[in-house]
């Protein structure tokens, strides 16, 4: 590995934060070398930092570090936690290493953005179906109907292994797959399924794509042993905890396939990672949601969508948006909040900043909190938090502020701000005084702000 002369700050990040949390992050960052990048996004804390990292670990395992891809699969019985642990994993890998995320049922809006895909938008995708004919037939090829007449299956693997080696790559680079019904798309009795026909071609190149794909199944046996298990590098195990309320234990482990007896089989003779996931423990990057707030877990696949219009986009949207997944930060500028742009992703915000949800908008207010709130269109990069109609919900701080200890006069509320950004207290109610020699030690005296009462936000791990 060849690296250069460490720089003062690396991915927004100071090298001696990153030397002491991620340490084998920062290598991968380092490296010029590598071919397979690590997209770590600004303004997390340490502690998602050390998160992150743990991540990175456990998806390189004992192999060589290929990049945040591979194909896991997530399996146990039923209500064993597999849904918990995909759709949180999933989640992470966005947050930390900005992956985009296509999936095939709704969160709800705490998940954040995605991209619906399944067989129904893949069939559209590929213009071959104008109605849907009920056959009967088992392997799903019969629903593919044109108005001229019926497609043969050559004709329908052929239109189909053209998309995928286009726009399905494409709309797939750097993304991660969420299938909730992934043991049916690659399911051994169903080779000419469509989704069977496309996922082929993608496992195949999944590292090219530097993609990462997340499948629940039941039963290893049930998928295809020719266009599936060949390729899946992780097997996930999931199994509810007797001991722990609404907490399921999960073991991943690095596998191969043995063509022999059509299993997978560990590499190594531990799991690569063994935790406890609570589903019910308040989560701090949620706002104080827990895990199961994020998705929908009683409730079958492709059920309507409970996310606002503008967080649930299509593939066309996807495909118009490729273009602008990633911008680099040289070319990055500040939004002034006079421009006519409808995205606000590209936004560089600056450390320290405090950001809040109002009045249907994001805005933020850059340290020393002198100026006048800055509007955004869109949810900033790294904040969290519910899109409320009390700001006091969504009040946090983006990155680390550097003076241990703050004080915002918002006219009709106050905000102190402790520990660097990572303890927020509201008041409205009483006048202020900091006793810290980092403050002025002034009091503030806001005015009362209705409904809400005085509280804390703990922005720490739990």
């Amino acid at each position: 590995m060849t690296m250069t002369a460490t720089p003062n700050r690396i991915a927004g990040y100071p090298a001696e934060k990153l030397a002491r949390l991620c340490p084998f992050i920062l290598s991968v960052l380092l490296d010029e070398t590598t071919i397979y990048p690590l997209n770590l996004q600004p303004y997390l804390s340490d502690w998602e930092l050390q998160d992150a990292e743990r991540i990175a670990r456990m998806i390189k395992g004992p192999r060589p570090y290929l990049g945040i891809a591979g194909i896991m699969l997530v399996s146990g019985e039923l209500r064993s936690g597999k849904g918990l642990f995909s759709n949180v994993f999933a989640w992470k890998l966005k947050r930390y290493f900005g992956k985009k995320i296509l999936r095939d049922d709704h969160p709800t809006e705490l998940f954040g953005r995605y991209t619906f895909f399944n067989s129904d938008t893949l069939m559209s995708e590929i213009e071959i179906m104008s109605e849907m004919a009920e056959t009967g037939e088992e392997d799903g090829t019969g629903k593919l109907k044109k108005k001229s007449g019926k497609l043969t299956k050559s004709q329908i693997k052929s239109k189909i292994n053209d998309w995928t080696h286009n726009t399905g790559e494409a709309l797939m680079q750097d993304a991660v797959i969420l299938k909730d019904e992934f043991w049916k798309d690659m399911n051994k009795r169903r080779p000419m399924d469509p989704m069977n026909l496309m996922f082929g071609g993608i496992l195949k190149t999944i590292y090219h794509l530097d993609g990462f794909v997340i499948g629940v199944i039941q039963e290893v046996q049930d998928l295809d042993r020719f266009t599936c298990l060949p390729f899946v590098t992780m097997q996930a195990k999931c199994t509810w905890s007797q001991a722990q309320s609404n907490t399921s234990f999960v073991a991943v482990w690095h596998v191969k396939h043995n063509k022999r007896k059509n299993i997978l089989v560990p590499i190594t003779k531990t799991p690569t990672a063994a935790f406890n996931l609570n589903g019910a423990h308040p989560q701090p990057q949620l706002g104080g949601d827990n895990w199961f707030s994020i998705f929908q877990s009683k409730s079958a696949p492709n059920v309507a969508s409970f996310m606002r219009r503008d967080d649930r986009i299509d593939i066309q949207e996807a495909r118009r948006e490729m273009r602008c997944d990633s911008v680099s930060n040289d070319r990055i500028t500040e939004y002034d909040g006079n421009s006519n742009d409808n995205d606000n992703d590209n936004v560089v915000i600056p450390n320290g900043s405090l950001v809040w949800y109002q009045d249907t908008t994001w805005v933020y207010l850059p340290p020393p909190f002198n100026s006048t709130p800055i509007k955004l269109n869109n949810r900033p990069l790294g904040a969290t938090g519910r899109e409320t109609s009390f700001p006091t919900d969504s009040f946090q701080v983006l990155g680390r502020l550097e003076s241990e200890n703050d004080v915002v006069d918002l006219g009709v509320i106050s905000i102190v701000i402790r520990d660097h950004g990572n303890a927020i207290e509201i008041v409205n109610d009483e006048p202020l005084t900091i006793p810290s020699e980092n403050l002025s030690g002034d009091n503030v005296y806001p005015t009362r702000y209705p409904s809400k009462p005085v509280r804390e936000r703990k922005c720490k791990a739990l």
